[in-house]
């Protein structure tokens, strides 16, 4: 199934499994932003929407967190497994 996913909507799942990423351990916001090349201040300014981020910057926060941009814009949603998506809920 073919699945049209905009550049926005592509940058808010990206982020969405970056978060998921913070929220369940894989790594502190911090350690993410060394990793990226990036600010502290920065990296938590995206992930708590308070800062619009650049394409540039999605980059570099996705190879960091290993989050696949490619098949996030082949399925339409993060790759996370279903029951991150509850643990962020509770």
């Amino acid at each position: 199934m073919n699945v049209a996913v905009t550049f926005e909507e592509l940058r808010r799942l990206a982020l969405q499994a970056i978060r998921l990423r913070v929220a369940n351990g894989y790594f502190s916001e911090r350690q993410l932003a060394r990793l990226a090349r990036l600010s502290q201040p920065q990296v938590h300014n995206v992930l708590k929407g308070k800062r619009a981020a650049s394409f540039r910057t999605i980059d570099r926060l996705c190879a960091a967190a290993a989050v696949d941009i490619a098949e996030i814009a082949r399925s339409g949603r993060s790759s996370e497994p279903e029951e991150a998506w509850w643990k962020i809920a509770a």
